[in-house]
């Protein structure tokens, strides 16, 4: 028998073995078992299981080169399980220590998937240095939710042949089903940090899809019944702002005291149905959202942090399109729309007059029911509600109060049912924002919006095809002021005087629209992969009540292909190679822009990795450039990217990253340079320092719009925008459960404006036929007035005038954060928040001097915050 065909008798013997079900039985105890690292009798009445692991990485297929092995017991109270790490070097055992949910060092990850439903899974992790980590797994793998917090215990322990986790899992904190006799979906995973191992119970071919529906099963639990949850954690909350003195603001006396008090808590409702609740939630110890200048005109998305709306998190999701970028932040329902800064500011009476704004909207009390039903439903649902509030007004020692957010409720539904093992999944979701309006001046608001979709996910071939759909159609009705603004906003864009299949009708009361998506594509985790997708969105469509889009009146196209190399070659462990092209128009199938990429990562053999990519975007016409006004052809452009990494596992680590672009005819380019240095000294310390350097010309930046006569003048600008982002984060744990948290970010960023011009021809073939520049004639700058004059026909008279548009952003946000998890679910917080940002007096510096940021006035917060559980 020659070499080929041994290896391939050896591969179908494997596929076979490696495809046989893995069941574990267990047993059940009378007495619990004590948790403290130590295998003592009550462990005798199970055998040991495992001893056969095999890698999944870097190996696919090999026996681990370390092995494990485990027994898992049960009570009607709690399940037990012991996996037993074997090492042939324990001292070359990693035991990082971290705060919870960031999978530090050595590590065994255990599943449980209790519904059965092989979509489903609770994964409890335990690190070599006890640190807990845990996530729920949904979408047979496709989506983790780590902000997942369930209660449960864990003891660990370094032993002379290898390491050992000991965990004490209560039943209350699984979801199943009552029935005499349960089989679960079952899975260990063990990482062995140092050699980057990866190792499994059930091991399944790297290149099948799927994660969950891969599981072997745990069978012997007999008439175990559900036990439903009921806890509570009252916190209370107390602190004092300080800032600078401001002489005769009757607002600003130096200090601000707080107290708070409030509570969550955790019901079951059933045996698969759980209620999280809040009231008066207190989100103090978030971190706060990094410095930017948006001159974009596209809203700013930023990730939520608070951790009532991050827990369960992908219950409640529903993604417009499809992939990753900028369109993959577009959702039904985005959470940072509630408890946002008051949507009116008002306008100050004079000079003299002082207003003191909420900096948020209040949450009154918040709601989530989820779970999943025995026959295959799963369910979502949240409930905000959000206070009135008002701003204060003095103007020479009269004071009054002027409405800036109106009493508004939020609604989000969520529905999903499994067909076919999960093959086949059909879901919906509703949302509704109703706000109570009675003011004037808050008539520019939405007083109902409503959006519902239904969605479709086939996968077939062992789950190597895919089909998705998703249909949306959204709703919103208030006075016309609120549904004209939201047709001239720069999501939509109806006034634009060239887009003959848009009108703007100032006389609507409501505005209904749509988006849908479909994909077909082929998305195994190995070899060729492929995807193919359209998403279109109406001009009327609009979610941004309690969602989030970057505009309508879009149809985009999408081809995508890719090759992944996932077993190890001479020279790299992993390599993943894309291509793709895409193109876009408006809902009138007028062309808008067409692209194409190419990008690859790898990993070499010694752990460093590396990636590049590049982007060409053909010359296109920009419905968004002048904010409404008629669209505008923008140059062709290129875009491209490159950066490595050192290997994680070692205490230094170092990466950078470079990107730049320019447009063919030369009339932009950028350059950002990116580093990023971390060093571990010590298992229980990590150090990270984060610069990054962003310059960019732009010689036609949207500046503004004025009138001139009865024609509107679209106003652009060359830009020299220079910005200097400085992150610095210290991270120790002192325990598994006591951690002190620093992070320091000085932003810099300014821009200076010359070069000034009016667009007189957008959509001219000649670039320099697009625009008129300003001659030295024709604009003069004003320092008395910080505003440039314009006398556009040269007869010595200014016919509009703009203000500077020059800025110059300095800012430093500083937070420390001591977080001691005395017992579980139970904490104690230490917050020390500093912000240093311009005051009324701040002079532009136009430059890097990071020295100015720290002669700025601080505003600091500090804060206590005390939680205690309890179990009713």
């Amino acid at each position: 028998m020659n070499r080929s065909t041994i290896t391939i008798l050896l591969s179908f013997i494997t596929t076979i073995l490696f495809s046989q079900d893995k069941v574990f039985t267990t047993q059940k105890v009378s007495e619990p078992i004590r948790i403290d690292g130590v295998l003592d009798d009550a462990w005798n009445a199970v055998e040991w299981d495992g001893g056969d692991f095999h890698q999944r990485t870097p190996y696919d297929g090999q026996i681990a080169t370390e092995q494990t092995k485990f027994k898992i017991l049960y009570d009607n109270d709690f399940i037990y399980v012991y996996v037993k790490a074997l090492d042939s070097a324990p001292d070359s055992i990693v035991r990082r220590l971290s705060q919870r949910d960031t999978y530090q060092g050595d590590r065994v990850d255990v599943y449980f998937d209790s519904y059965h439903d092989k979509r489903t899974a609770f994964c409890f992790t335990a690190s070599a240095s006890g640190v807990k980590s845990d996530q729920m797994v949904t979408a047979d793998g496709d989506r983790t939710d780590s902000s997942w917090n369930p209660i449960w215990y864990l003891a660990t322990a370094i032993e002379k042949d290898g390491w050992v986790a000991e965990m004490k899992i209560p039943v209350s904190q699984l979801r199943f089903s009552k029935s005499e006799n349960l089989t679960w979906g079952f899975q260990i995973r063990r990482s062995i940090f140092r050699k980057g191992e990866n190792s499994f119970w059930k091991h399944f071919d790297r290149k099948a899809s799927g994660w969950v529906s891969h599981f072997g099963e745990l069978t012997g639990i007999i008439n175990l019944q559900p036990k439903r949850q009921n806890e509570i954690a009252p916190y209370v909350v107390g602190g004092i702002k300080t800032y600078d003195k401001e002489s005769g603001n009757v607002y600003r006396d130096g200090t601000d005291p707080k107290f708070n008090i409030g509570l969550d808590g955790r019901l079951g409702l059933t045996n698969n149905f759980t209620l999280d609740y809040s009231i008066n939630p207190d989100f103090g110890q978030v971190e706060a959202d990094a410095s930017e200048v948006n001159l974009s005109a596209f809203e700013s998305y930023f990730p939520e942090k608070r951790p009532f709306f991050v827990a369960g998190k992908e219950i409640t999701n529903f993604n417009l399109g499809f992939g990753d970028g900028d369109m993959s932040q577009e959702n039904l329902f985005y959470s940072r729309r509630i408890g946002k800064g008051p949507s009116f500011y008002p306008d100050e009476a004079s000079d003299t007059a002082y207003v003191l704004q909420p900096e948020n909207t209040r949450i009154l009390g918040a709601l989530k029911v989820s779970g999943k039903t025995q026959n295959g439903w799963t369910v979502g649902l949240m409930e905000t509600v959000t206070q009135s509030e008002y701003a204060k007004i003095n103007y020479q020692g009269t004071e009054w109060k002027e409405k800036v957010e109106p009493y508004t409720n939020y609604f989000v539904s969520r529905a999903q049912k499994d067909f076919n093992e999960g093959s086949t999944v059909v879901g919906g979701m509703f949302t509704a924002t109703n706000r109570k309006i009675d003011t004037e001046n808050l008539k520019f608001l939405h007083k109902e919006a409503y959006t519902g979709g239904v969605d479709l996910n086939h996968r077939w071939a062992d789950n190597k095809y895919m089909l998705d759909f998703k249909f949306t159609m959204s709703h919103v009705a208030g006075d016309s002021t609120a549904i004209t603004r939201t047709q001239r906003s720069w999501n939509h864009r109806f006034q634009r005087p060239d887009a003959d299949h848009l009108k703007l009708d100032s006389s609507l009361t409501s505005l209904t629209g749509f988006s849908s998506t479909i994909v077909l594509g082929k998305l195994n985790n190995s070899g060729l992969r492929y995807a193919g997708w359209i998403t279109m969105k109406s001009p009327g469509f609009e979610i941004n009540d309690v969602g989030y889009y970057r505009g309508a009146d879009d149809v985009t196209q999408i081809f995508w292909m890719g090759y992944n190399i996932s077993k190890p070659t001479k020279v790299f462990k992993y390599l993943s190679l894309n291509a793709s092209q895409w193109q876009s128009r408006d809902f009138a199938l007028n062309y808008n822009g067409f692209g194409l990429n190419t990008n690859g990562w790898g990993q070499f053999n010694n752990y460093w990795s590396v990636w590049a990519g590049y982007n060409y975007n053909f010359e296109g016409r920009s419905t968004s450039y002048l904010r409404g006004g008629p669209s505008f052809w923008t140059p062709a452009a290129n875009n491209y990217w490159m950066g490595f990494e050192t290997d994680e596992r070692k205490a230094w680590i170092f990466s950078a990253n470079y990107s730049a672009g320019n447009s063919i005819n030369n009339s932009s380019h950028r350059n950002n340079y990116n580093i990023n240095f971390s060093y571990r000294p010590i298992d229980a310390l990590k150090l990270s320092i984060s610069p990054s350097i962003s310059e960019r010309i732009d010689k036609l930046q949207y500046v503004t719009e004025v009138e001139y006569g009865d024609e509107m003048r679209y106003i652009l600008g060359k830009i020299d925008q220079k910005t200097l982002r400085l992150e610095f984060r210290a991270d120790l744990s002192l325990t598994p459960t006591l951690s002190i948290q620093y992070f320091g970010q000085p932003f810099i960023s300014f821009g200076e404006y010359s070069e000034f011009k009016y667009v007189t021809d957008p959509d001219a073939t000649n670039f320099v036929d697009r625009f008129s520049a300003f001659s030295s004639s024709q604009i003069s700058y004003s320092s008395e007035n910080d505003e440039y004059s314009i006398d556009e026909n040269n007869d010595n008279s200014v016919d509009y005038s703009i203000g500077n548009p020059n800025f110059d952003v300095k800012v430093l946000l500083s937070n420390f954060v001591v977080r001691w998890e005395y017992k579980p679910g139970s904490a104690l917080y230490f917050v020390w928040s500093q912000t240093r940002d311009p005051n009324d007096d701040y002079t532009p510096a136009y430059n890097y001097d990071m020295g100015k940021i720290f002669k700025l006035p601080p505003t600091d917060i500090f804060m206590v915050k005390f939680s205690y559980r309890f179990s009713l």
